[in-house]
């Protein structure tokens, strides 16, 4: 082997070993500032903000493989656009007008006596802005010993007995 091939080689060597040791941060900045050592890539700027791929559903849904956290801005999404995040093997709106928001129950109400042996009733009307059928909806009534709560648990049907003086307020859970 000759004298260049050597140098060569040694060269290569200490490239590959040095860069073995370099930083893997990437900072974009106009500071020179390098990146937080806890970020892969730190995007920093007083004056101009990140943009993420835009691009359409039809695009968006044609990125083979997409890995879990992928995001990108959709721009036809349910017609305003969304930022979407890729997470369990779908795509989700996370901030945009084509999120899903919680419904509601409106009109709560509670009927029957307040002794022993009385049956308690409760109703709701379940309230949905994007028209979502209600799917299952469950009751929380508490039963407790006094009004701050004393012994506190749960009945989980629509209706109760009130078989000894106990306090009973229900709170209807919102769900997705």
């Amino acid at each position: 082997m000759d004298i260049m091939k050597k140098i060569k080689l040694v060269i290569m060597a200490i490239i590959m070993v040095a860069s073995s040791f370099s930083m893997a941060q990437v900072a974009i900045n106009t500071d020179g500032t390098d990146a937080d050592g806890s970020a892969m890539l730190e995007v920093k700027s007083t004056d101009k903000g990140f943009l993420p791929p835009r691009m359409t559903e039809a695009e968006m849904n044609a990125i083979a493989n997409p890995v879990e956290g992928l995001i990108v801005y959709c721009t036809d999404f349910e017609t305003d656009g969304c930022l979407m995040v890729y997470s369990n093997a779908e795509w989700k709106c996370i901030f945009g007008n084509g999120g899903n928001y919680p419904p509601g129950a409106i009109n709560v109400t509670q009927t029957g006596g307040t002794y022993v042996g009385d049956e308690l009733t409760g109703s709701y009307v379940y309230a949905d802005t994007e028209n979502d059928p209600e799917g299952v909806s469950t009751f929380r009534w508490y039963m407790a010993d006094d009004a701050s709560g004393s012994n506190l648990c749960q009945i989980i049907t629509y209706s109760y007995v009130i078989n000894m003086k106990k306090v009973l307020p229900y709170p209807v859970p919102k769900r997705n």
